[in-house]
């Protein structure tokens, strides 16, 4: 859509104005560091907006700015959160790498603007112990300025602590465990008539060992059209596994359904496995 209306990132603001001379850092207060910077994909390969926020680092006092080997059009990914909800041991290593460049620049800080980016790289300097800080570029200009903003605050890291959780649990091995605690509804809910069939079958000796070749097919058919009916559970049992603040908690009936409806076709061929036996397992009253 052409709204015309031009858009601009902060960080080229604040280039034009240091480059015109409307601004700059004072001097005096600085204490040395060495920093680099992550091109994210939104504003660099997206954008091509690449120049000013390294225009911003550079023009701070006491800041030594030094280049990862990959950068700009070359940048590595930081491994993003969308990776992580597929693969978290993927996305991990993927940030590792990112974060490996970093120290191997001989950088102290890995400033960037995304927070998506800031998230995966934090949790993969966390998983992989990875001795770096990773720090918003705005908060790190704020405090070359002499604001002293807590970073991050802990509003912030409350969200982000809720965003971690649910992308745990909306991995593979999440969803599925997060299944493991809802058979009686999930059996309840099958269409067809199949929850009392199933429940007949667990208890006939081999039965569901028999049917165990047919899952792989069947689950893709039932599971879209049980979710409608134990969406309530689940909405329990998410508000259970993650603590969220009041305004978090009311969006989540709107949200988990699409969530599911996005997820599941790309997820269920992976859950399948994972929760075939502990289905069997119920049906047959074993714990």
């Amino acid at each position: 859509m052409d709204y015309k209306i031009q858009t601009k990132h902060y960080s080229e603001i604040v280039s034009e104005k240091i480059k015109s001379g409307e601004f700059k850092f004072k001097k005096g207060t600085e204490i040395p560091v060495t920093v680099t910077w992550h091109d994210s994909c939104h504003i660099g390969r997206a954008s091509g907006i690449y120049d000013p926020p390294r225009d911003v680092i550079n023009a701070i006092p006491g800041v030594k700015f030094v280049e990862m080997s990959s950068n700009r059009e070359k940048a590595h990914c930081c491994g993003s959160v969308l990776t992580a909800l597929k693969e978290p041991e993927v996305a991990a290593d993927i940030g590792k790498i990112r974060l490996d460049e970093a120290v191997e620049a001989g950088a102290q800080k890995v400033l960037a603007l995304c927070p998506c980016c800031q998230f995966q790289l934090r949790v993969s300097a966390d998983a992989r112990k990875i001795p770096i800080e990773v720090v918003d570029l705005a908060a790190f200009a704020s405090s070359a300025l002499g604001y002293d903003l807590p970073y991050p605050n802990p509003e912030v890291q409350a969200q982000w602590a809720v965003f971690e959780k649910m992308i745990t649990l909306m991995s593979t091995k999440g969803f599925a465990d997060l299944m493991g605690t809802m058979w009686p509804e999930l059996i309840d809910a099958m269409p067809y008539g199949m929850g009392p069939m199933m429940r007949v079958m667990g208890k006939v000796p081999g039965a569901l060992m028999l049917m165990k070749p047919m899952f792989p097919v069947l689950f893709p058919i039932l599971l879209p059209k049980m979710m409608p009916k134990v969406m309530p559970v689940m909405l329990e049992r998410v508000a259970q596994a993650i603590p969220m603040p009041p305004y978090m908690a009311d969006q989540m009936p709107q949200l988990m359904p699409k969530v599911m409806e996005n997820l599941m076709p790309h997820m269920i061929d992976e859950v399948v496995p994972l929760v075939t036996q502990p289905m069997i397992n119920y049906l047959r009253g074993k714990k």
